[in-house]
């Protein structure tokens, strides 16, 4: 046995070789892919939180018995969140402020907020599906819409 490992050492030797060098190279490149995998977000995390997602606040509301539905809607209000969305449509409330609702990930629930012209004249002419991060607080919960004091928005 002694006299085949050192008959084969260099074959032994150069396999183990490879395979640590290969080790070393899988370990070392998963590492720098977890690090760069990290999600984009524009506002700040410790201020906005970027969960729950619409969907689960109204996944999360749905799962009560309809007694304690207003009690768990309220667990919401107040919440600052920032959220990826897509523009749907604008209602104008007077000369300079409009309504607008978005949509996150392009799934109800209709997202609310009401923003001013003065502050984003892009309103005027921004197209459908445009995608837009908001930040705010959550301020109603009604149905399929949740509506949003808006703090920041950014149109990507």
């Amino acid at each position: 046995m002694l006299d085949f490992i050192w008959d084969n050492k260099e074959w032994l030797l150069s396999g183990i070789g490879v395979a640590l060098i290969s080790g070393m190279y899988f370990i070392i490149k998963r590492i720098l892919n977890k690090n760069s995998k990290k999600k984009y977000y524009p506002f700040d995390l410790n201020l906005f939180k970027a969960k729950p997602l619409p969907s689960e606040i109204l996944k999360q509301i749905e799962e009560v018995p309809p007694f304690q539905k207003t009690q768990k809607e309220s667990f919401f209000i107040g919440l600052n969140i920032q959220w990826k969305c897509t523009y749907g449509f604008i209602v104008e409330q007077n000369e300079n402020q409009i309504a607008i609702m978005l949509k996150s990930r392009g799934e109800i629930p209709w997202i609310f907020c009401s923003v001013s012209l003065e502050k984003y004249p892009e309103f005027k002419i921004l197209k459908k599906n445009k995608l837009i991060w908001i930040a705010g607080k959550i301020s109603c919960i009604e149905s399929n819409v949740i509506s949003l004091e808006v703090q920041n928005l950014t149109i990507c």
